[in-house]
């Protein structure tokens, strides 16, 4: 992923316009003028800020790819040309640079065939024509379960990258903003009730993605600790945590996934960084957590429904009622356990009370058979 600078914008954008047909140039300099003036009207913004950068960098990657796949002046493609290119991606038949299938195919169609480019182009009518029977593109769960992460930690020797993985799913902020962390970000508290550790993250505005809730996260887990400790004792306040990026990033885990084939649920896909996000989320719902608390951790907005995809995953739902009979047959045992209890102790008590009775009968037969043997005693004497 390129650094999401203006120098890097400018260079991708102006290497764009220099690979497309000459005729396509002024379209793809007019596009990129209209979104530099979109992003800062629609945020409020006197002038393009990271978040803005890193968005007109992936439309310079996208329509390098679109361009890839026409292999033609864009202005001159027919519905045939567009049609033939659509059930490629449909179909899989055209792949990304993993060799897979276009997971991200609706992105194409929303932000580009039937948007503002391909209207400049007069080509829109088209696109929205051919892709008449596009379905909304689904809301996907890709998570691991701990023991599997646990599985990847033991086949990591690096310091860092033991961290980077720990932080991913402790905190579960994407890797982008997570490798943008620095000392002064991470501040360590210790419980005054627990005595236990742990560090509190605060992601600022200027590294999280604009749809995410500038926050402050506590991390859950006593090994996300020790390593901080580790990495951050040498470093300076302003230094980042990560000696890398994330070209580094990415190839480390691609190479530790590939090694260990390590697979998301339910598609059985190659494991991603982002997928370590969304296993963080599942785990705490397992372990009880509300959607509340997760979608606040997670750094969405209060209601969001995001989170609902994982709720219907891992079926809670329907878990719940399920739980809730079980935990009325558990304290219905226990009723009856207890009235059981309380049968016993009054039995007891009963016998008790019994015995000490026949004690004391036998207590004042001794007591009479005792001044009865005194007064045959003392009658004795008397003869």
């Amino acid at each position: 992923m390129v650094a999401p600078t203006i120098e890097n914008y400018n260079r991708l954008r102006d290497s764009l316009v220099a690979s497309v047909p000459r005729k396509d140039q002024k379209y793809v300099v007019e596009f990129f003028a209209f979104m530099e003036k979109k992003l800062k009207r629609k945020n409020d913004l006197r002038k393009l800020d990271t978040p803005c950068f890193k968005t007109l960098i992936k439309y310079t990657q996208m329509l390098k790819n679109v361009y890839s796949w026409f292999k033609k002046p864009l202005s001159d493609i027919t519905e045939k040309d567009f049609r033939k290119v659509y059930d490629d991606l449909e179909d899989g038949v055209i792949k990304s640079n993993r060799g897979e299938a276009y997971r991200s195919k609706n992105e194409y169609y929303n932000k580009i065939f039937k948007a503002k480019f391909f209207e400049m182009l007069g080509k829109d009518i088209i696109a929205k024509k051919v892709i008449e029977f596009n379905n909304k593109p689904k809301s996907e769960v890709r998570m691991i379960r701990e023991p599997v992460f646990t599985k990847m930690l033991e086949n990591v020797s690096r310091v860092e990258h033991r961290l980077l993985l720990w932080l991913a799913f402790d905190v579960g902020e994407n890797i982008t903003s997570l490798l943008q962390l620095k000392k002064r970000n991470c501040t360590r508290k210790l419980d005054p009730d627990t005595k236990d550790s742990c560090y509190m993250i605060n992601f600022p505005e200027q590294i999280l993605k604009r749809s995410r809730t500038p926050r402050t996260e506590p991390t859950i887990y006593n090994k996300t600790v020790e390593l901080l400790d580790e990495v951050l004792e040498n470093k300076d306040v302003d230094d980042f945590i990560f000696s890398f990026g994330y070209p580094s990033a990415k190839k480390f885990l691609q190479r530790l996934v590939r090694k260990l084939d390590i697979r998301v649920e339910p598609a059985n896909d190659l494991l991603t960084w982002k997928d370590l996000r969304s296993s963080m989320a599942c785990h705490l719902l397992n372990i009880g957590w509300t959607t509340d608390e997760v979608n606040a951790r997670l750094g969405h907005v209060p209601g969001s429904q995001e989170i609902q995809k994982y709720v219907t995953y891992l079926a809670l739902d329907r878990k719940r009622p399920l739980r809730r009979i079980q935990e009325s047959q558990v304290q219905q045992v226990r009723e009856e356990l207890e009235k059981q209890k309380q049968a016993d102790k009054l039995r007891a008590i009963r016998e008790k009370t019994k015995d000490e009775m026949y004690q004391q009968q036998i207590d004042e037969l001794k007591n009479q058979m005792k001044k009865i043997n005194k007064a045959i005693s003392l009658k004795g004497k008397r003869f």
